[in-house]
C-alpha cells in the first residue's frame, strides 16, 4: 500500500521566470539612471554654485575611482608594513634621509616665467570688466549652456 504520494505541478513555468529576470534588470537599469540624473542635477547645482570640489567628487563617483586607501608603505627592503607604528617609524626614517640627499652636479637654471608665458597684466579696462560679469551672470565663465542653468 504505501503512503499516498502527491504530484506537485511547477508553479512557475520557466518563461515565466524569463519574465522575472528581465523586469528585475529593466529595474536595475531605471535605478541607475536615476541615479545618474540625481548625480547630474547635483553637478550644475554645484557649478552653478561654483563648487568644483563637488564636481570632482561626482566625476570620481561616475568613473568609479572612489577609493580613499591609501598605498601600502614600505620598508626599505620593500615588504610592506602593516602596523601604524611601524609606518609611523619608517616616515620618520625617510624624512630624515631625504634632505641629507647630495645635491645635483648640475644646478637646474629654469627660464624666467615673464618669457615663457605671455601674461597681460595690465589693469582691467571697463568695458573688459562689464564683460566679464555679464559672462559670470550668463554662465558662460563657467562652460555651462543656458539649458543647464534651467532648476
Amino acid at each position: 500500500m504505501g503512503y499516498r504520494q502527491n504530484k506537485v505541478k511547477a508553479w512557475l513555468t520557466p518563461g515565466t521566470w524569463q519574465k522575472i529576470d528581465e523586469r528585475k534588470q529593466f529595474k536595475n537599469k531605471l535605478i541607475k539612471r536615476s541615479y545618474i540624473e540625481k548625480l547630474a542635477d547635483e553637478a550644475v547645482q554645484g557649478a552653478v554654485g561654483g563648487s568644483m570640489s563637488v564636481l570632482y567628487k561626482i566625476a570620481k563617483r561616475v568613473c568609479g575611482n572612489n577609493t580613499n586607501q591609501t598605498a601600502p608603505v614600505k620598508d626599505k627592503n620593500g615588504n610592506a608594513l602593516t602596523t601604524e607604528r611601524k609606518q609611523a617609524t619608517r616616515w620618520v626614517q625617510h624624512s630624515q634621509e631625504v634632505p641629507n640627499t647630495p645635491e645635483p652636479d648640475e644646478p637646474v637654471n629654469p627660464p624666467p616665467a615673464e618669457d615663457v608665458l605671455q601674461i597681460n597684466t595690465n589693469p582691467l579696462t571697463e568695458a573688459e570688466g562689464r564683460a566679464a560679469i555679464k559672462a559670470i551672470k550668463s554662465g558662460k565663465l563657467l562652460g555651462l549652456t543656458p539649458s543647464m542653468l534651467r532648476c
